[in-house]
């Protein structure tokens, strides 16, 4: 594909509908659709022609889907877990019934990662709870960042299947 190639409609329109199928919302298949083009174009140059052109345009919007996929399920659990109640109270609550919900939660939450094993506890505490980054969770534990990561997902699934 040379430097001048633009998509046409129907480009468009195909990545739409895989999008469409794989995240099922019109509105986030709009967006998947946007990102998948834009990393097309920007990587329009290492379409080799190796495999049919649809085929290597269906693999960047099904990969930019199941991208937009993880990235709201990992919203989705932030907000479950909650461990940003943890740490403090940011706003003050409303009503004295929603800090006293707010103070639950935070409590119950503490007693969970408590009970968690410790190499996830640690790795929970520093990411959440003194908001590092994986970067220095890493550095404070002296793990690999893979490491960190790994460790922070099994201890956001474990911390959440304990509250829940």
């Amino acid at each position: 594909m040379n430097e001048s190639a633009t998509f046409t409609n129907d480009d468009r329109r195909f990545v739409y509908n895989v999008a469409r199928r794989i995240v099922r919302d019109e509105d986030a298949a709009a967006d998947v659709t946007q990102d998948a083009m834009l990393l097309a174009f920007r990587f329009r140059d290492r379409y080799r022609g190796d495999a049919r052109y649809h085929t290597w345009l269906y693999r960047i919007a099904a990969t930019a889907a199941i991208t937009h996929l993880r990235r709201c399920r990992r919203r989705r659990l932030d907000r479950t877990v909650g461990l940003a109640a943890v740490a403090e109270v940011r706003e003050p609550a409303a009503t004295p019934e929603e800090h006293l919900a707010v103070a639950e939660v935070a409590e119950r939450t503490w007693i969970e990662l408590a009970a968690l094993d410790v190499r996830y506890a640690d790795v929970l505490r520093l990411r959440f709870v003194d908001e590092l980054s994986e970067v220095e969770v890493a550095r404070a534990l002296g793990l690999s960042l893979p490491t960190v990561k790994i460790r922070t997902h099994r201890g956001r699934h474990a911390l959440r299947a304990a509250m829940a």
